[in-house]
């Protein structure tokens, strides 16, 4: 994909290990951008996700996420703006938890890396 590496609304925290796991998305505009499944469900989850090389963002939530959100097992590299970008919305009456365990946030690599590759379309170019 050039633009977004994953569009999805994401499972309920109870089944995410089992539907959305062990996934990567690599030099595009965004890794990830992430909804709720419903309003009714009360967390989203993602596991073991590796995002790299985005222009943007890892992981972001456009337009607000209603429920909480668990992350567990992310590697998040090289995003040039943000690497995770929970946007949460409803009133100041709802309680919203984000919880990141178990992850890896790397900021920026060398420039280097850059001029490693030969060609556009070896891994990671």
């Amino acid at each position: 994909s050039e633009r977004m590496g994953f569009q999805i609304k994401g499972p309920s925290c109870d089944t995410a290990s089992d539907l959305f796991r062990n996934n990567t998305a690599h030099s595009t505009l965004g890794g990830m951008w992430l909804e709720a499944i419903s309003s009714q469900v009360g967390c989203t989850g993602i596991h073991n996700f590796t995002t790299y090389l985005h222009w943007d963002f890892g992981i972001i939530t456009v337009e607000g996420i209603s429920s909480s959100l668990h992350f567990n097992g992310l590697v998040i590299a090289d995003s040039k703006h943000r690497g995770l970008l929970p946007l949460v919305k409803g009133t100041t009456l709802h309680s919203y938890e984000v919880l990141v365990e178990d992850s890896l946030f790397i900021g920026q690599s060398r420039p280097e890396v850059c001029t490693m590759c030969a060609q556009s379309g070896d891994p990671g170019c």
